[in-house]
């Protein structure tokens, strides 16, 4: 669960450099650009996973112990950072 706290070595680290290097099925270490989304963005990004994956949203949630359904409390609590390969 650190991986999603504010105070996260990951998050400061992409705050203080936003160009990363991922790694994700057979593509190794590309340039990337990573942004932290503001509330109302990561508020859709969550409003949109729970429409679409809605037992995972639920599960989640429970995990966290936030209320999934409620998008702005979820914004408030858990960062959502976006990488753009690049």
């Amino acid at each position: 669960a650190a991986a999603w706290v504010s105070k996260s070595d990951l998050l400061r680290n992409v705050i203080a450099e936003p160009s990363v290097r991922l790694s994700t099925g057979r593509r190794r270490s590309v340039p990337a650009a990573a942004t932290v989304l503001e509330h109302d963005g990561a508020a859709g990004v969550f409003e949109a996973y729970a429409r679409t994956h809605r037992r995972a949203a639920r599960a989640l949630g429970r995990a966290l112990d936030l209320d999934f359904s409620n998008p702005a409390e979820m914004a408030s609590a858990v960062p959502v950072v976006r990488f753009t390969f690049g």
